[in-house]
């Protein structure tokens, strides 16, 4: 049973224990229980991996089939990933069609319901499992794969389909009918606002194009707070905006021209903030929204702040809001990382802040940020190392402390051998 890891070491012992499920019973076994795991990705692929060694040594029965129909009709806490787990598992053993079988026992008898993804985004084991069936699966439901696995009980919509793509685009590459039909929706969406995982999917697949550039730019201008907000669409526009269109001239100025109208534009100046930091227009419009910063986006804050504060401003503010332990400070990292990159008195003040800190707890979110943008000072990682090596005497309990990266507590020998091991990144996912 993976659960009582961490999700970091979960994900990838069940991408593991998938390649090796057909080699020995023991390998697999662990994951015999994966509908305990109510993380999306290692519930599907402790399944997958479970079922795939079953099917491989010949040991699928009856009773199997019995407990996938129930699982995916199940109902209760975090039912949504035990049918998602489910539904992977029936499609490796070469049973998806079990799915259309049930009914809702609750409400209308409907169809069952399985959606591609939950809350918390998109299940990628699902996700893979359904492109490397897509031919089979679009045949199956008439060419409305999406509609069947949107888990929508009215009208299909081109939101909902939109919706759907974002989740897919991440693993859509190496399938051409799914890439395909994806290419046709871009085409029929028109004007459409792109998530950042369409505009990821672009960049790789359209890379310097003016449809991407165009994507790109109303995406900045997109300031739909009514779910989970812009700020991971304005971040891909603006990394692809970096990446591939630094010397286009026109585009930054046309940048420029936004942050400096009368109504702040968020999206446009976070955009000024990563690509030109040293442009006057920026400067003016960042003292702007920090003469009154309450209401305002932090990430936009937090962008103002690191383009326009002085060095050791900037740091006491990381230090605040990093001490407080809260999810608003995993905004100011990328923006702080990007300072500590450019700015050599920034750096130095955070070296001299971690230098003087005793508290570990406060010292290696700092630390974190500050490997994220340079080699670390070999008195610092010195000082780390022994952080490490109290922690793991077992003389004392086990010590968390904050990740900027995610906004939430971890581990503080995890968060520390990622600052010593180098594998600290902007691009960090969930930990």
């Amino acid at each position: 049973m993976l659960t009582p890891l961490p999700t970091l070491l979960r994900i990838p012992i069940s991408e593991a224990l998938q390649e090796t499920a057909a080699l020995a019973p023991g390998l697999t076994h662990v994951c015999r229980d994966y509908g305990c795991d109510q993380e999306p990705d290692v519930s599907a692929g402790a399944a997958v991996a479970f079922y795939r060694g079953r099917l491989a040594r010949g040991e699928l029965d009856e009773a199997d089939l019995t407990r996938l129909r129930e699982e995916v009709g199940s109902y209760g806490p975090h039912y949504e990933v035990r049918r998602q787990a489910a539904f992977a598992a029936l499609l490796e053993i070469g049973r998806g069609q079990v799915v259309d079988e049930g009914q809702e026992s609750i409400g209308d008898p409907t169809p069952l319901r399985v959606a591609l993804a939950t809350w918390p985004g998109p299940n990628r084991v699902l996700n893979r499992q359904v492109l490397e069936r897509w031919v089979e699966l679009q045949g199956r439901y008439a060419g409305g794969v999406l509609a069947r696995l949107s888990g929508e009980r009215g009208e299909f919509t081109m939101q909902h389909e939109q919706n759907l793509w974002e989740q897919l685009a991440p693993d859509v590459d190496g399938y051409p009918t799914a890439h395909e039909q994806l290419r046709a929706f871009l085409r029929r969406a028109g004007d459409v606002t792109l998530g950042s995982e369409l505009l990821g999917y672009l960049s790789r697949t359209e890379p310097h194009s003016m449809l991407l550039r165009d994507h790109c730019l109303r995406a900045l201008r997109h300031e739909d707070f009514s779910s989970r907000g812009p700020f991971g669409r304005w971040e891909m526009a603006t990394d692809i905006l970096e990446a591939q269109y630094a010397e286009d001239q026109a585009l930054w100025d046309d940048v420029a021209h936004n942050v400096a109208g009368g109504g702040l534009q968020y999206g446009y100046l976070i955009a000024l903030a990563r690509g030109k930091p040293n442009q006057p227009t920026l400067h003016l419009a960042a003292h702007r929204l920090l003469d009154s910063p309450t209401g305002r986006p932090a990430l936009a804050v937090f962008y103002a702040l690191c383009a326009v504060a002085s060095p050791n401003e900037v740091v006491s503010e990381a230090e605040r809001q990093w001490s407080t332990v809260g999810p608003i400070g995993q905004w100011l990292f990328r923006p702080l990382v990007k300072r500590l990159g450019r700015d050599d008195a920034a750096r130095a003040a955070c070296a001299a802040v971690l230098s003087d800190l005793t508290k570990a707890q406060v010292r290696v979110p700092l630390a974190v940020a500050l490997a994220a943008a340079s080699p670390l000072p070999q008195a610092l990682a010195d000082d780390l190392a022994q952080v490490l090596a109290r922690e793991l005497s077992g003389q004392q309990p086990t010590t968390f402390a904050y990740d900027p990266r995610i906004g939430r507590l971890r581990p503080l020998v995890a968060i520390v051998l990622d600052v010593l091991g180098n594998s600290i990144s902007l691009d960090v996912g969930d930990a």
